[in-house]
């Protein structure tokens, strides 16, 4: 190596160094020169090196960027020591060591993998020998988060290793890209981002009722609980059920996509018997899945509240019809007697003279009772009764028979 103009020798961290110093001097002394080296004074100043002859070669390395000093100094077989061209007998040799960049030289194959599916990193880094074992490596999985409050989100140090098995059970919350980052003792980094894909898989309904032999009336419970997908997946699927897709239960015109029941487990009862078609839709977080099954249920025994709770209508119905049979026959009752009453009016003229007599008998006593009580009452009292009034309260004939009948009787 050159020095520049400053005199001063560059080199890179780690890198070895050969260092060779020769001198002059009278035959008889040129090979017993004694080359006394200190390659590190300033920092190791225990590191020295020794040799004889007319020329001396030693190899170095330097582990710290910045400036460091070389020293010689050639002793002859007197004990003397030479002067160099600067008139000092302690050479010094400033040598600026510059630091080498860690990088990164390779990084494993990845395939897509699914929810819950392990994820294997593995990268590889270099840097001067000084510094590989000291390197600083480490994964940032969220980029978008700044986990370590430094106040930048993509230098975060979740994982420290060149090597991480990582899964991601959540597909929706797997961010696009996570960061690889490695730095030595001088603070200087490489870092690479490294892609992500992690797929949803699409999940498997399977549903199945609790009972070989469901009866009708009884409750029959329906798990979802074979299920497959990604353990995060099954813990957070939602199921819905329609217990019979013949029946359109929220009435917009497709009896098959009914939302009657929600849960991994339901129990429903069916009042009917017969082939019951249910469909079980489970989605998770962008996927879903339906799966159907016929549920043969048996009709009950007999069974007072079961049949008349099928029969309530036709039961509600009787009731109704008697109901009414009971008030007609009342009304028919009520209207009999009317018309019974109406008949007891006397039709012959016999009767008709023989209630008219019996009338005026009756007539004549209460005038006579009436006489004798007027008798015996002050003249005052006598004033006050109102005699027209007691003939308009008799009962005339034609308010018991009618115009027509009357003169029927004259006629005969």
């Amino acid at each position: 190596i050159t020095a520049d103009n400053r005199g001063v020798f560059a080199a890179d961290e780690g890198e070895i160094l050969s260092i060779r110093g020769w001198a002059s001097d009278s035959v008889n002394d040129i090979n017993s020169l004694q080359f006394s080296w200190m390659p590190d004074a300033e920092n190791n100043p225990d590191i020295s090196y020794y040799h004889e002859g007319s020329e001396s070669i030693i190899n170095h390395s330097y582990n710290y960027t910045g400036l460091q000093l070389a020293t010689l100094q050639i002793i002859d077989d007197d004990g003397a020591p030479l002067i160099f061209d600067n008139g000092q007998e302690v050479l010094i040799i400033p040598i600026e060591i510059s630091n080498i960049n860690p990088s990164i030289v390779s990084l494993n194959q990845r395939l897509p993998v699914e929810e819950g599916e392990e994820l294997i990193f593995d990268v590889g880094v270099s840097d001067s020998l000084n510094d590989i074992a000291s390197l600083y490596s480490c994964f940032d999985i969220d980029p978008s988060l700044d986990s370590d409050s430094s106040g930048l989100s993509d230098d975060d140090c979740d994982f420290n290793s060149n090597y991480m098995s990582y899964t991601w059970e959540d597909a929706s919350k797997v961010p696009e890209y996570i960061i690889f980052h490695v730095s030595d003792d001088d603070n200087a980094s490489a870092s690479i981002e490294i892609e992500i894909d992690v797929r949803n898989v699409r999940p498997t309904a399977v549903a199945e009722p609790d009972s070989i032999n469901p009866v009708q009336g009884n409750f029959i419970s329906l798990s979802a609980n074979g299920t497959i997908d990604s353990e995060y997946d099954i813990e957070n699927m939602i199921y819905h059920w329609d217990i019979d897709i013949s029946v359109d239960s929220d009435n917009d015109g497709d009896p098959a996509n009914d939302v009657d029941m929600q849960g991994r487990w339901v129990q429903v009862i069916y009042d009917t018997e017969g082939m019951k078609n249910v469909k079980l839709t489970v989605y998770d977080e962008s996927e879903s899945n339906s799966v159907y099954m016929v549920v043969d249920v048996a009709k009950a025994p007999f069974d007072f509240k079961t049949s008349f709770k099928e029969n309530s209508a036709s039961i509600l119905l009787i009731v109704l019809i008697g109901i009414a049979g009971i008030v007609l026959a009342q009304r028919y009752q009520e209207s009999k007697v009317v018309e019974s009453e109406k008949k007891e009016v006397p039709i012959s003229i016999d009767q008709l003279f023989d209630d008219s007599e019996l009338k005026t008998s009756k007539e004549e006593k209460i005038g006579n009772e009436v006489k004798e009580e007027t008798e015996s009452m002050p003249s005052e009292s006598l004033n006050q009764i109102n005699f027209d009034k007691l003939e308009e309260d008799k009962i005339a004939i034609n308010e018991i028979l009618s115009d027509e009948d009357i003169e029927a009787l004259f006629e005969e």
